[in-house]
């Protein structure tokens, strides 16, 4: 069985309490961590939780969810059940420029999906925080390449270029 630290546990505790029904007045009892798996460069951390009422849920981890061990019987087919939930959600929030939007935000879309790979791979608080960085670098960039173009109207006084906020 993979090592588990307190803070980890902790997290977990945590989050499944988030996710219930506070009426229901059911604990989280024990949490054990069952399992690691890689897939496709991703580590997802795989958990099964006791509640004080005898309800199970396993969480996993890398979009986090869980799921009622009601449901899902077998370690094997939650597992699978997450990965393609979560391409599915992946697919759903992917989104990228047709060729008439590609003149205009070349250079910023390529720092934005440099921002996007750098959020896939974030775990501690400074990635997190270098990714926000690196949103806001898009987001001046598309600026910068479009601040003269006849299409972008300003009401007042242009703003600052480095000022993001201002110029939405």
């Amino acid at each position: 069985m993979p090592e588990m630290t307190t803070l980890e546990e902790r997290w977990v505790r945590d989050y499944v309490t988030s996710q219930t029904s506070p009426e229901s007045a059911d604990e989280v009892e024990l949490v054990q961590k069952v399992s690691r798996r890689r897939v496709a460069g991703q580590n997802h951390d795989l958990y099964d939780v006791w509640m004080s009422r005898g309800k199970r849920w396993w969480v996993i981890t890398n979009m986090t969810n869980l799921y009622s061990q009601d449901d899902f019987k077998s370690l094997d087919q939650v597992f699978t059940y997450h990965l393609g939930l979560n391409l599915v959600v992946q697919e759903q929030f992917n989104v990228k420029p047709d060729e008439d939007q590609v003149e205009h935000v070349s250079k910023p879309w390529r720092r934005y999906a440099g921002a996007v790979e750098a959020m896939a791979e974030a775990d501690e608080a400074e990635d997190f925080q270098a990714v926000g960085i690196r949103c806001r670098e898009a987001i001046l960039a598309l600026v910068r390449e479009n601040i003269s173009a006849t299409w972008v109207q300003v009401q007042d006084e242009r703003p600052q270029v480095a000022n993001a906020k201002a110029w939405f």
